[in-house]
């Protein structure tokens, strides 16, 4: 299933990913189970960014014509208003969270820009189109929907190969941990977990080899596990 070769606001940020990705450029919470990527309310962001814009070309009108402009002003003032709002909201609903839950194999993300509801979607019955850069999900129906939601404000098409690629290769819990620094001290851990399991084999058929850690861990995954 895997594609082709090709903390809150304060908290840490990890980069786990040198390839050019948007999703996994940073991410608030990184380990063997949970990845947490948690964003700025959109709302507010737009209030953040009308709030420059009308600053910025106020100051440029004062001092090029030396003349006050008062739809400035007033475009000012409008975009304070709404990012005082907004941001009451987005602290009472919390900060937007797109979570990988590695062992449950869900994706969780919310349904909008106004956070109130979140969608889970099972990694399993994810498909991914490379060619028109999209995802869909295979529902109850047995029919593929596109997924469209609020996914593709992380998720872009310049970086869609190496964002799902790395998904996939996270998601499957059978496999080891990714590379990546921010994974280290978690392998030993995870390489317990699948152990005490029995290594079972990967989810997901891919022709990228994904050995453990040390040799002596793939010559015991190969004696417990078989593979």
């Amino acid at each position: 299933m895997l594609l082709e070769d090709g903390k809150e606001l304060g908290m840490k940020i990890f980069k786990i990913s040198q390839r050019k990705t948007n999703f996994l450029l940073k991410v608030n919470s990184v380990n063997d189970k949970k990845i947490i990527k948690k964003t700025l309310s959109p709302d507010f962001q737009l209030s953040l960014f009308f709030l420059i814009i009308s600053v910025v070309l106020e100051f440029i009108f004062t001092i090029m014509y030396n003349e006050f402009v008062y739809i400035g002003f007033f475009f000012a003032i409008l975009s304070f208003i709404f990012g005082i709002i907004t941001f009451v909201n987005m602290k009472k609903k919390g900060n937007i969270k797109f979570i990988l839950d590695r062992i449950n194999g869900l994706i969780i993300f919310p349904k909008n820009i106004h956070n109130l509801s979140t969608k889970e979607y099972n990694i399993y019955n994810i498909r991914i189109d490379k060619d028109n850069k999209e995802v869909y999900y295979l529902k109850e129906d047995n029919q593929h929907h596109l997924v469209y939601h609020f996914l593709k404000r992380i998720i872009t098409k310049d970086s869609f190969l190496n964002d799902w690629n790395f998904i996939f290769s996270y998601m499957d819990k059978n496999r080891p941990l990714p590379s990546g620094d921010a994974f280290d001290e978690y392998r030993q851990q995870d390489y317990e977990r699948r152990k005490a399991e029995g290594f079972p084999k990967p989810l997901y058929p891919s022709s990228i080899k994904t050995p453990e850690a040390t040799k002596e861990q793939q010559k015991e995954r190969l004696e417990i596990g078989g593979w």
